[in-house]
């Protein structure tokens, strides 16, 4: 057989639709851009569908569009999230189906056309626009899923379980489970629960770590005084992440004569921050702990790199426990000890190496008694935590990721 046949065959065209990607900082962005750029360098030509930046580093600026060789990204407009509240959130999302799927069909005006679509869920609208484009541009899509909605919805507050947005939901997903041609997710137990809605195939994509950083940034070394050691979380500062019982777990232990050399530093930004703000000065513990602002993706792996004790946590929420935080494995590649209260897989992942401290969540008791395991082992839990990183980086990357999704494909 012709060598250039055997290349033609192997090289696809492939359309990612993601609501999120950089100069976003969020966990979907990062996915969707290592993903597209790793699919470019295996030879493939990709093009992102993705909407103007949300979160970013810099708010109300301009951003300069990133740039990846062999990635063409367009961007579409979408209504600003505003306020929150059920209807902007539903004015966010439908717009941005709305706009990608005008952005698919213009590609296809001016004659590409992708042999198989990608689509990032959450928010289900994404699901939408692939089902659309999928039988416009005659082409499979497969529906990625990161977190069950509208559930997870639920769980953070955005909907009520009763309500009707809640109903047209679940009505969303069990269609777009239905018009996949394939579905990847982020977990075990998320593979069982979407085979328990549709006879569709579903495998594995983990979120993960790359191999080796090609950033070329330079990154000074943050310091802490020699006299404090340093609990750092990084991340969105929401409803889900339970914050608050951290800082009301620390406060305790620090009124009863615990944790006097310990601080703790918020590293992000989410619905939450002002009201933590408000908790922090009502307990009288300006002092101790501090919120800073959000840095890039570079720097905030350097400064995990540099604390002493790594915190995560989600609500204790059954949908919740079906999914891995992509934190955990950002955390683990840090090789310091993590204190979590997260349950499911991410949980069994985390006390496989015996570097970290698990409590059960959203129990304020728990941490507490968790808090004081974690910082009175912080030396020996220290000198195992090479054990986070061996394990991620052997096992969950993206380039192992990568094999995954392009099984996928090649099975389309």
């Amino acid at each position: 057989m012709d060598s250039n046949i055997v290349n033609k065959k192997q090289s696809m065209q492939i359309l990612i639709i993601s609501q999120y990607f950089p100069p976003d900082i969020t966990a979907a962005a990062f996915r969707s851009y290592d993903m597209a750029k790793l699919l470019s360098k295996n030879g493939h030509e990709v093009h992102v569908i993705t909407a103007r930046p949300h979160r970013t580093i810099a708010k109300g600026t301009e951003f300069n569009e990133i740039e990846l060789e062999g990635v063409e990204v367009f961007r579409s407009k979408i209504m600003k999230l505003g306020s929150g509240g059920i209807i902007n959130y539903l004015k966010h999302y439908i717009s941005f189906m709305l706009t990608s799927i005008w952005q698919g069909f213009k590609q296809r005006l001016h004659g590409w056309k992708p042999d198989i679509i990608w689509a990032s869920s959450p928010p289900l609208f994404v699901g939408l626009s692939g089902c659309f484009l999928s039988k416009l541009l005659r082409c499979p899509m497969v529906l990625d899923v990161r977190d069950i909605w509208p559930d997870s919805a639920v769980a953070a507050g955005q909907i009520s379980s009763d309500g009707i947005a809640y109903r047209i939901g679940k009505l969303m997903e069990k269609y777009i489970y239905k018009k996949a041609e394939h579905i990847s997710c982020v977990a075990e137990p998320m593979r069982e629960y979407i085979l328990t809605q549709t006879d569709r195939p579903v495998s594995i994509v983990y979120n993960g770590v790359l191999e080796q950083s090609e950033n070329t940034e330079v990154l000074d070394k943050f310091v802490t005084s020699n006299a404090e050691k340093e609990i750092l979380y990084a991340g969105n500062l929401g409803r889900v992440q339970q914050i608050d019982l951290l800082i009301r777990g620390y406060a305790e232990l620090v009124s009863e004569g615990h944790m006097k050399d310990w601080v703790i530093r918020l590293l992000g930004d989410g619905a939450m921050t002002e009201q933590l703000k408000v908790l922090i000065q009502q307990l009288g513990i300006e002092d101790k702990v501090f919120i800073e602002p959000v840095v890039t993706h570079p720097q905030c792996q350097r400064r995990l790199e540099n604390s002493d004790l790594l915190f995560i946590s989600l609500r204790p929420e059954k949908i919740l426990e079906i999914t891995i935080p992509s934190k955990v494995f950002d955390y683990m590649l840090a090789a310091r000890p993590i204190l979590a209260g997260i349950c499911g897989q991410g949980k069994e992942i985390l006390n496989s190496t015996g570097s970290n401290v698990c409590y059960k969540p959203g129990e304020l008791e728990e941490l507490k008694e968790g808090l004081k395991k974690a910082t009175s082992q912080c030396g020996q839990l220290t000198t195992s935590a090479y054990k986070n990183r061996k394990l991620v980086l052997s096992k969950f990357t993206r380039q192992e990721s990568l094999k995954a999704l392009t099984n996928i494909f090649n099975t389309l």
